[in-house]
C-alpha cells in the first residue's frame, strides 16, 4: 500500500521472499510447495520444512492467507502467484481439521467425534509424519497432549480461520475460488470492491 499510495519502492519480491522462504534467520520456515505427503497435495501451507520433513502450521497458514491476497490490490504482477498459492492453501487447510483426514492419520479422532462433533477446531498442525512411523503421511497433530491437555486441537490457531475465510470465497463454478483483496486489507481509504477471480 505505501508504494501505491504514498509513492514509495519497497521491494515487495524482497518481503515475499522473507514471509514465505527459507532463508538464514529462520531456516527450515517457509510455505509448502511441491509437496505431496502420502496421497495427499500439501502445497501452500505454511510452517517448518524440514522438522520430521514437514510440519505446517494452522495458525501460520491462516495468517498467510490474510497477510497476502490485499497485496493483489495494489501490485497486480503478483495477482498469478497469489492466487495459485491460495488455491492450493484452501484446498490443503481442510486437512487441518479431523473430518478432512481418516483417523489412522490423526491423533485425536475418537475426541474431536466426542467434543468438537462439528469440527471447528483445527489441529495445531499437520505434519508429513508422525516422529515415530514415516508411513503415516500426512498427520495431524500438535503438541498440546505432551503437555496435559486431552486434545492436540488448537484454539489459538483455529481462530485464525477467520482471515481465511474472510478472502476466499467460493464462485459459481466449482473449483474457482473468488478472492476478497479488501477484506484483510485493514484501514484502507473508501474502496470499491475488488476480488480476484
Amino acid at each position: 500500500r505505501m508504494n501505491a499510495e504514498l509513492g514509495r519502492n519497497y521491494d515487495l519480491d524482497k518481503m515475499l521472499r522473507w514471509c514465505t522462504g527459507i532463508s538464514d534467520n529462520r531456516y527450515g520456515w517457509g510455505v509448502i510447495s511441491g509437496e505431496r505427503w502420502g496421497e495427499y497435495n500439501c502445497d501452500g501451507l505454511v510452517g517448518s520444512t524440514t522438522d520430521t520433513g514437514g510440519y505446517a502450521f494452522t495458525m501460520n497458514t491462516f495468517q498467510a492467507a490474510g497477510m497476502s491476497v490485499p497485496i493483489v490490490r495494489y501490485d497486480q504482477r503478483y495477482a498469478r502467484a497469489i492466487g495459485k498459492w491460495m488455491l492450493n492453501l484452501a484446498n490443503a487447510s481442510r486437512l487441518f481439521y479431523a473430518n478432512g483426514l481418516g483417523a489412522e492419520l490423526q491423533d485425536n479422532k475418537a475426541w474431536c467425534d466426542e467434543n468438537d462433533p462439528n469440527y471447528c477446531l483445527a489441529y495445531e498442525g499437520l505434519r508429513k509424519h508422525p516422529r515415530d512411523n514415516i508411513d503415516k503421511q500426512p498427520y495431524a497433530t500438535g503438541d498440546a497432549i505432551g503437555h496435559g491437555s486431552p486434545s492436540n486441537l488448537g484454539l489459538y490457531g483455529s481462530s485464525h480461520v477467520g482471515y481465511l475465510a474472510a478472502v476466499v470465497n467460493k464462485t459459481n463454478v466449482e473449483k474457482i475460488l473468488q478472492l476478497d483483496c479488501l477484506a484483510t486489507d485493514f484501514f484502507h481509504e473508501k474502496a470499491y470492491p475488488f476480488f480476484q477471480i
